[in-house]
């Protein structure tokens, strides 16, 4: 399956890095149990074209507000 492509703000794609952050909210048709199946391949990035992080979603949820909670695990830096 081809990694979401998940790209993050430097505040966000940092607390990811650092270990701080393990879930992604978002609103959105797109963000739906189909593209976000659990067991998927993640790309986090920095902006679109900054660096990268690999996860894989463990956990999705639809929240009563609309928005979805996306659980990721295995969060690391892409090898250079």
């Amino acid at each position: 399956m081809k990694p979401l492509f998940v790209p993050l703000k430097k505040e966000w794609f940092l607390a990811f890095e650092r270990g701080e952050k393990t879930v992604e909210y978002r609103r959105g048709k797109r963000w739906n149990e189909r593209t976000c199946a659990v067991g998927r391949p993640v790309v986090l990035s920095l902006g679109y074209s900054g660096r990268r992080l690999t996860a894989v979603i463990s956990r999705f949820v639809r929240r009563r507000d609309g928005s979805v909670a996306i659980h990721l695990r295995d969060i690391r830096p892409v090898a250079s």
